[in-house]
């Protein structure tokens, strides 16, 4: 009773990381897949795909993260916050 509860350094810098902010390892995976991926990571962004050559606003934000897709519909560029 009363003892102080030890952590393990890995557990601690688990919880204190970063949230992600790109995703280089879902280049080339599908759109379903990897929209799936990010809103796992990050449930407190909006995820929108994005396909070549699609209007987009140029402001920057911090709860979105846009997806850039193929006419394939596969992931072309790492997925970034903003």
């Amino acid at each position: 009773k009363g003892l102080p509860i030890e952590v393990p350094d890995a557990e601690l810098a688990e919880t204190q990381r970063e949230p992600a902010r790109s995703w280089p390892e879902l280049v080339g995976r599908s759109s379903l897949a990897a929209i799936e991926k990010i809103r796992q990571e990050r449930p407190d962004v909006e995820v929108v795909g994005v396909t070549s050559g699609a209007m987009v606003t140029t402001d920057y934000r911090e709860d979105r993260v846009r997806v850039s897709l193929d006419e394939n519909e596969r992931v072309r560029r790492w997925a970034r916050g903003g």
